[in-house]
């Protein structure tokens, strides 16, 4: 950086809708305005159609004369052409019966789908008990050796139900059925029920897979802008990015109507990663909220699409998402997120005698940054305090990663899989239908890499609209949106990992066991230890939303808890196993003769690569000769053998862990409970309200007068 001081951010930039959004088409391109007139207003993103939400599900047996009602789907087949029909292996083939499925509006959408064995009864979800013309029990198991098998489901809240487009939330778009009995695979973007349905006495084993998605109020998406930003002027070492609005709101800037039923959405939490021409990381955390839209703000045009031949006479309300924004180059994420939604709290809780503007410009120039003899600095405002911390442990490299999110996601076998693919640098895809997911497992991936350093192209949060990123040629590691695959099919090289259902789809056969199997043994040992102590993965949703109101004791320091030992653990079993895959290394780095130089630093002139082979078990040749081509093992002997200070600690440190791999005792330890200490904790100087007299500040929407932010005071 430029200056010495060190900042904890470096731009707080508020994004949304203004009169001067572009139209997009598909691929999230502008067009030229000299091809595509401009409207009264900000112009729509042209973005494909998304599925209608499941209202209705039922069984057929087609056999009997049966037929699905007029607007249902039959699923008569599976992704791979097989037949779907569950009375396909019975003696009675003629008798077929299959899943129907209606979507639409019209009625409440379908949140969740089951199977239940034995009698049509499961809590809190309704029972298909009856064939679709009530004929006979829908009972889709044909093995008498096997229970009977129902289907299950529950429906969102019937309110207001019929006059459209009222509900707000993820529920089922699409469902398939797959025979296990010719391994078909899960389709990417669907999650399965591992509940086996049998096909007769001599049929498949079938599965039933169903796929989520955002269900929102009829919406018209636009290019979000920037409509504030603090500071005004760009960083000369670090201009403001122009990309910020694409990923704080990826799938634009969402124009709603809402009914009075609608629950009114939480606000959520997302973060993001830039990464700088120099290689350098720039971390985006964003809170995400709606406000109600004011009439002058809704053009002829906009309303048009939210209410067609009623655009003149609807009364329903109309709302578009906002976000705000701290960019910085530090991964202080929970910090953030607090004091972002303290921000969200204060503007929309009534009259207050200091501005957001002032709150804003003292944390950018005024909060000082945690040291080492400091390392807690508390921030207040208004009645609420954020506390921002340096981490727990000081030997790993800086992380902002919850590392529990790994194991939230993913079973301890996929995990491992996620790692081998990881380390020989595949083209890794992560997806989910939660968006604000994607960064946290990204980066939790990255930091259990140490002592290696992705070096290829990393995109944790890839908006829709920059998606065709996944086709380049080289390794990387890219987050998006499961409803790409609603519009798109991904390479074929492409390695597919679903957060939401646990699955890894590739092409190749290659699995955690191309690992070395005494330290992956280990591993996997301990992943499953730890599984146990990981909060349920239905928890991620109230994970990642904002509350309205302050949660209790919000000024209360948190003591050092539980979570940080289990992340701390979950990146030490990773290290370990780092540690004991590269045991020895050292005595096969090559002697240095000569300055660096092209030649030198090839990998073959400064590792004994051969040598390094014949010390292993030949069961791990095959595993090390393909990580000896990967950017992760050539860079990390490349600094091993040019050793520079900001190396220097981490290398010496892990050197260290690979001569303690095979002790039982910890290789990092918490620091200790005196972190929480008033005596380590520096209270942050409050806003400076010069000039603001006696008056109140309210904020009908998150809107910010430049005039009212405050300059940095200059040194004494």
């Amino acid at each position: 950086m430029a200056s010495c001081r060190r900042s904890v951010a470096e731009y707080f930039v508020v994004v949304g809708l203004d009169e001067s959004s572009q139209r997009c088409d598909a691929s999230g391109e502008i067009h030229d305005p000299s091809e595509q007139p401009r409207g009264d207003g900000p112009e729509q993103m042209d973005l494909p159609a998304l599925a209608e939400p499941i209202t209705d599900i039922s069984v057929v047996f087609a056999g009997a004369g049966e037929t699905l009602p007029s607007g249902y789907h039959c699923i008569a087949a599976t992704p791979a052409k097989y037949s779907a029909s569950f009375n396909h292996g019975s003696f009675n083939v003629s008798k077929a019966v299959y899943i129907g499925y209606k979507r639409g509006r019209d009625n409440a959408p379908l949140t969740d789908i089951d199977i239940t064995y034995r009698s049509p009864q499961h809590v809190d979800y309704q029972v298909v008990a009856d064939s679709v013309m009530n004929r006979k029990p829908a009972d889709l198991n044909h093995s008498p050796a096997s229970a009977a098998t129902f289907l299950a489901y529950r429906r969102a809240p019937l309110t207001g139900v019929g006059s459209g487009y009222h509900f707000y939330g993820m529920a089922l778009t699409d469902l398939c059925v797959i025979n296990a009995s010719k391994n078909e695979p899960v389709p990417r973007g669907f999650t399965l029920i591992n509940k086996a349905i049998h096909g007769g006495l001599t049929g498949p084993t079938f599965y039933l897979c169903y796929k989520k998605s955002l269900i929102k109020p009829h919406a018209v998406s636009y290019r979000a802008t920037i409509l504030n930003r603090f500071p005004k002027e760009d960083l000369g070492d670090f201009p403001l990015p122009e990309s910020v609005p694409l990923f704080c709101l990826p799938l634009g800037a969402s124009v709603e109507s809402w009914s009075d039923s609608v629950a009114y959405p939480l606000p959520t939490f997302s973060s993001f990663v830039l990464t700088g021409a120099a290689g350098e990381k720039v971390y985006g955390a964003a809170v995400v909220f709606y406000e109600e839209l004011a009439k002058a703000q809704q053009t002829a045009q906009m309303r048009a699409a939210l209410f067609g031949a009623e655009a003149t006479t609807s009364s329903e309300r109309v709302f578009c998402n906002k976000g705000i924004c701290i960019l910085s180059r530090w991964p202080f994420f929970q910090a953030f997120k607090s004091y972002l939604s303290s921000l969200y709290r204060i503007s929309i809780s009534g009259p207050s005698p200091i501005p957001l503007e002032r709150y804003i410009s003292n944390f950018m120039l005024d909060v000082p940054f945690p040291s080492s003899s400091r390392p807690r600095v508390l921030i207040q405002l208004g009645p609420e305090s954020v506390l921002l911390s340096q981490p727990v442990e000081t030997k790993l490299p800086l992380s902002g990663a919850t590392h529990s999110i790994l194991l939230r996601c993913l079973d301890p076998v996929n995990l491992m899989t996620l790692l081998a693919l990881t380390l020989l640098e595949y083209h890794i895809i992560l997806h989910s239908v939660r968006p604000s997911l994607l960064t946290s497992f990204g980066e939790a991936l990255c930091s259990v890499l140490f002592p290696f350093k992705w070096q290829c192209p990393y995109i944790p949060l890839c908006p829709l609209a920059l998606a065709s990123f996944i086709h380049a040629p080289m390794p990387f590691i890219v987050g998006i949106d499961s409803r790409y695959f609603d519009m798109y099919d991904p390479p074929e090289d492409c390695v597919c990992v679903n957060l939401d259902n646990n699955t890894i789809a590739h092409s190749e056969s290659i699995s955690w066991q191309i690992l070395p199997k005494r330290p992956t043994q280990q591993l996997h040992r301990t992943l499953k230890q730890l599984q146990t102590q990981v909060p349920l993965s239905t928890d991620l949703d109230s994970d990642l939303a904002v509350a309205v109101v302050p949660p209790p004791s919000m000024s209360k320091a948190p003591p050092k808890s539980d979570s940080a030992s289990l992340n701390l653990a979950i990146r030490e079993a990773f290290l370990r196993l780092h540690a004991q895959l590269m045991a020895g290394y050292s005595g096969f780095l090559c002697p240095l003769t000569k300055a660096p130089s092209q030649s030198s630093t090839d990998i073959s002139q400064l590792f004994d690569l051969q040598g390094f082979l014949k010390s292993r078990p030949s069961q791990e040749h095959l595993f090390f000769s393909k990580f000896f081509q990967t950017q992760l093992f050539i860079n990390l002997i490349e600094h091993r053998s040019f050793t520079t200070s900001d190396d220097s600690g981490t290398l010496a440190f892990f050197d260290e862990c690979i001569m303690n791999a095979d002790k039982p005792e910890p290789l990092v330890k918490l620091r200790g409970d005196e972190t929480s200490s008033s005596a380590m904790t520096v209270v942050a100087n409050p806003p400076d309200v010069a000039g603001l007299g006696d008056k109140d500040y309210s904020y009908e929407t998150f809107t910010l007068d430049d005039g009212l932010f405050c300059a940095r005071k200059p040194s004494p």
